[in-house]
């Protein structure tokens, strides 16, 4: 299988880099980000590392219609991007590049997003009517 995750470079996202790649299927990753999780696979020949945006919509096209599935977990890090500018920072319009390749090609797309929407409230269970709380 030809599994395709944005923002692989970051901690879980790696994680799933790894488990694909030890079931022996190929990964291609899309990241702006550092490369230090992922770099024990760099030269892993079924593990594709591309150093570029969800906002190249060109690219997206090309990735997706090559793969069979698409984890979409690209996200910015920071409590303060998700209050202060949310449509922005949940990579609205990113996500419409990968949600419209993936319908054109009709391939699957597992979304998610990042429990740092919720701030730092230490209230749980989070609803999503809570307060957002700042800080560290």
């Amino acid at each position: 299988m030809r599994v395709l995750i944005t923002g692989a470079a970051g901690f879980l996202r790696s994680h799933l880099s790894d488990a694909f790649i030890a079931r022996g299927d190929e990964v291609y990753v899309l990241d702006i980000g550092a490369i230090a999780k992922v770099r024990h696979l760099l030269n892993n020949q079924r593990f594709h590392y591309i150093h570029d945006s969800i906002f190249n919509a060109e690219l997206i096209d090309t990735l997706v219609a090559k793969a069979d599935l698409i984890y979409h977990l690209a996200a910015v890090d920071g409590v303060e991007h998700y209050v202060g500018d949310p449509c922005e920072t949940l990579n609205v319009n990113g996500t419409q590049n990968i949600l419209k390749a993936a319908y054109k090609y009709n391939k699957p797309v597992v979304f998610s997003s990042t429990s740092e929407v919720y701030g730092r409230n230490p209230k749980v269970p989070w609803r999503e009517d809570d307060d957002h709380v700042l800080g560290g």
